[in-house]
């Protein structure tokens, strides 16, 4: 075969360097830079191409290639043209991709170092079958390279033979700061450097001055070992040398402001090759930082994310419908809130971005708590109720700095009246507010849930959703004042249990506040008792839904008006109170009924017809506590009376906390109706493949579309691109609290090292959380991660990383409940304490720590779990 070498020479222009792979045009955009580059020449990658083109084994085709006799002629001349004089040269390799923005190829390919002319074609010959053997095959199949095709161009370029040599990062390494260098050195050659091999000084420059130093004992050198062999050794660094540092403070400066001048040139931070031969800076090779995607702006402002207390409503992934709906409705709401409370607008507009409390990250709905804690400060008492605020959200660590928020001095006094009063008089005027709000909330909502919006138009569905936005944000605020009631009076009678010495512990408001009643989530419970009650007194049903499929059980429902006529009533005022109720994309049981089927057929079979012992229990439990209360403050009646004061307040409080959150619930439900008959519309269209692909849409594209407003509107596109991306989402999830730098969602692995806090830091064989509701219960224990699959409870101690109110109808099927996150005034908490179930929550690592089935003793009071051995039941 006739073979010509491609040869490429620096002085060409950049439109003949842009088939040389990524190395090679690096260095010709290097010659543009005025930085002192080794000379070099490049074989065109169409030489290899040449060499395996039709070839079934490239790496055979390449072994057994006869280089023409006329090239060593030929590079030769290519050499001399370049002036190139060097005894020895470096033979890299320059492949397509490689040294580029996405990847760096860093050690896959192989370099020949210190090669005489009469050697270069055995050197080429070396780096183009490194391209084809596994180390970089590894490389291509982890990144996902494999459909690419293999293009390897050579450099060919003069030896330095350096007194110094290293590598420098334009971000610092450790900070993941963007207005840092990192700076690493080495006696002699980089090959010592780059390996691994040696030990090398680092240094931090920032601003233009040396930061920190970290200098190695260095006890050998990488070396040129002689004109005869070409080759490199080990040598010995001599003793006076060995603890100073490889280069001065000056050199360091010089070397970063080449790196910053050369990441201003590229457009990109740099990762840069090095040597230093009689004082003079040479750069051998730059490529982009391909590692800052992994790397956090240490300069960048800092956040501080939490899903502890939200993670209860909007469980998993959550799709961006949702996201979009929930992100204004909070940034809204809580708005009003402070208004409501006597903020002054002034203030609330100099800190506007405080009232962008959530984010979405990897999928997951987070609180920015920094904001949360911004917002806080702007209401009266932040020291006290910070401190309240992170018991009813389940914060386990308090923030570690203070955010600061605009205010004017001269504001001080007067908001601190205003604000006073302002609480007074929403406190003494609650109970009026919140039936003023469930009457407008009634008016505004009751329509829809009886006259579903589907048959209505596009245009009409969003003037019903603007509408349904805004009479309800203007007006959310009295649940809003109650959940921050409720916070402050559950503290304080906390606080005065133990102030007074009724209960050392700090666990026996639990039980004082059991068994209130009237607490909506668990009629859910009541009418799926007195279910099980109707089909056991009709066995042919009974046997029916415990044998037959769910569909079956449907079909012959009817044919059996008692129970048919409670499923019914069931499914219309609760088929929407379901696992995930407030994410828009749930299927609610009025959507698919047979999940309500699976849910009722665990009841039957473990014959949960009343729970009534439970409720007695827990009953016995609030009289005994009430006892206790009242016979230490026996001699004390004025603690007694300030003492029943707060008790009748936070007893209402918390009952109000959680009736309320069911009118979020059928608000979102309406709202799911509304957004479902827009996937409808667009469905019938052809706009979108199915309805439900609305969801991955946000309600602004939605309404952009249908307005004339969209930026973009290829819609099925935009749809399959979130699938894919949520998809990835569902993988695996970020820790609950973490903090993120800079750019939120680039270089933030979401991801947080922490211990457990020494308070809840069990002792070995225990866990600790949060005691809720009283009671040792000694069982096997059943961990739940789907609760649409949870079968078989009764006898089980349920388990659960966290919970939402549609979890309520399981916990009356097992002995205790025990949940991995979560608060004191957590859905979870509340119900089980009314329903008298034991239960703990805010287990740190709960999941982790136990095993499916085996036997543990939980006491809800103390909120220890103990295990007991590894017995474990099948």
């Amino acid at each position: 075969m006739e073979l010509k070498p491609f040869l490429f020479l620096p002085g060409a222009s950049a439109t003949a360097a842009t088939g040389l792979g990524g190395k090679a045009e690096n260095l010709w955009r290097l010659a543009q830079c005025r930085v002192d580059v080794p000379r070099w020449i490049a074989l065109d990658a169409a030489c290899l191409a040449q060499v395996t083109a039709g070839a079934p084994d490239a790496a055979a085709a390449i072994r057994t290639f006869a280089f023409p006799p006329e090239w060593p002629t030929t590079l030769n001349e290519a050499l001399d043209q370049a002036g190139i004089t060097a005894a020895f040269l470096a033979v890299r390799s320059s492949a397509a991709g490689e040294d580029g923005d996405q990847h760096s190829f860093a050690g896959q390919l192989d370099s020949c170092l210190f090669v005489r002319r009469d050697r270069l074609t055995e050197a080429i010959r070396q780096v183009w079958l490194s391209a084809f053997g596994e180390r970089a095959a590894a490389y291509r199949r982890q990144n996902r390279l494999t459909d690419q095709p293999i293009r390897v161009a050579v450099i060919i370029q003069e030896m330095v033979e350096a007194d110094v040599s290293g590598v420098a990062f334009d971000v610092d390494l450790t900070t993941g700061s963007r207005r840092g260098t990192t700076v690493s050195a080495v006696y002699g050659l980089g090959e010592g450097l780059v390996s691994g091999l040696l030990n090398a000084d680092t240094f931090y420059c920032r601003d233009g001055a040396v930061s920190r130093r970290e200098i190695a004992v260095k006890n050998q050198a990488v070396v040129f070992a002689s004109a005869q062999t070409g080759g490199t050794k080990l040598a010995d660094v001599p003793v006076d040398l060995r603890q100073l540092p490889a280069i001065d403070d000056e050199t360091v400066k010089r070397i970063a402001a080449t790196v910053r001048q050369l990441s201003a040139a590229f457009g990109r931070p740099q990762d840069v090759e090095w040597a230093l031969k009689d004082g003079s800076l040479k750069i051998l090779q730059t490529r982009p930082i391909t590692t800052l995607d992994r790397l956090a702006d240490g300069d960048g402002l800092e956040l501080l994310w939490d899903n502890s207390n939200i993670v209860e409503s909007y469980p998993g992934v959550t799709t961006p419908l949702t996201f979009s709906f929930i992100r204004k409705v909070y940034r809204e709401v809580y708005r009003q809130f402070c208004l409501m409370m006597g903020v002054e607008p002034a203030l609330l507009e100099a800190n506007a971005d405080a009232f962008e409390m959530l984010g979405l990250i990897r999928g997951r709905v987070y609180y920015n708590l920094y904001n949360w804690y911004k917002v806080l400060m702007m209401l009266p008492g932040y020291s006290i109720n910070a401190g309240f605020m992170e018991q009813m959200m389940g914060v386990k660590e308090p923030l570690s700095r203070r955010p600061v928020i605009v205010e004017s001095k001269r504001w001080k006094y007067r908001r601190l009246a205003a604000l006073v009063t302002g609480n007074l008089i929403n406190f003494l005027r609650l109970d009026a507010k919140v039936k003023h709000f469930q009457r407008n909330f009634d008016a505004a909502v009751a329509p829809f849930e009886n006259n579903s919006p589907a048959g209505r138009s596009p245009h009409e569905l969003a003037a019903i959703f603007n509408d349904l936005e805004k009479r309800l944000l203007d007006s959310w605020q009295p649940p809003l004042i109650n959940d921050f009631f409720a916070m402050i009076f559950y503290g304080i009678l906390k606080k005065l249990l133990v102030k007074w010495d009724i209960d050392r512990r700090g666990t026996l408001q639990n039980d004082l506040l059991s068994g209130a009643g009237d607490i909506i989530s668990t009629e859910p419970v009541r009418r799926l008792q007195h279910l099980t009650e109707l089909l056991a007194a009709t066995p042919e049903l009974r046997n029916c839904l415990l044998a037959a499929p769910p569909a079956e059980f449907l079909r012959r429902l009817p044919d059996f008006p008692a129970p048919h006529t409670e499923f019914e009533a069931y499914v219309k005022k609760f088929g929407k109170r379901c696992i995930g109720e407030l994410k828009l994309e749930t299927v609610t049981y009025q959507d698919d009924p047979t999940q309500l089927v699976e849910l009722l057929r665990s009841y039957v079979k473990c014959g949960k017809t009343g729970h009534r012992s439970a409720g007695d229990r827990e009953r016995q439990l609030c009289r005994a506590a009430e006892t206790l209360a009242a016979e230490r403050l026996r001699r004390h009646p004025l603690r007694r009376l300030l003492f029943g004061y707060v008790l009748k307040n936070t007893r209402k409080l918390v009952r109000n906390r959680e009736n309320l959150r069911f009118e979020r619930t059928r608000l979102f439900a309406v709202v799911r109706d509304i957004f479902l008959a827009f996937g409808s519309h667009f469905q019938r269209e052809g706009i979108l493949a199915d309805r439900r692909d609305i969801f991955y849409l946000t309600k602004e594209e939605i309404f952009d579309f249908l307005h004339g407003t969209a930026t973009s509107t290829d819609l099925p596109a935009l749809v399959a691109l979130r699938k894919r991306e949520f998809d990835r989402y569902r993988q695996s999830a970020p820790d609950e609290r973490f903090t993120t730098s800079g750019i939120v969602y680039h270089g933030n692995t979401f991801r947080q090292t922490r211990t457990t806090p020494t308070t809840q830091r069990a002792q070995a064989g225990t866990l600790a959380g949060i005691g809720c509701c009283g009671g040792v219960v000694r069982a096997p224990v059943k961990i739940v991660r789907n609760p649409t699959l949870a079968v078989d409870l009764d006898g089980f101690i349920l388990a659960a990383e966290r919970t939402d109110p549609g979890w309520a109808p399981l916990f009356p099927v097992c002995r205790g409940v025990l949940v991995e996150r979560g608060s004191i005034l957590s859905h979870a908490a509340i119900v089980t304490r009314e329903l008298g179930i034991p239960s703990i929550v805010g287990v740190p690592d709960l999941l982790a720590s136990l095993q499916d089935g085996e036997m543990i003793e939980m006491d809800g009071a103390a909120g220890v779990i103990r295990r007991l051995g590894s017995e474990v039941q099948p």
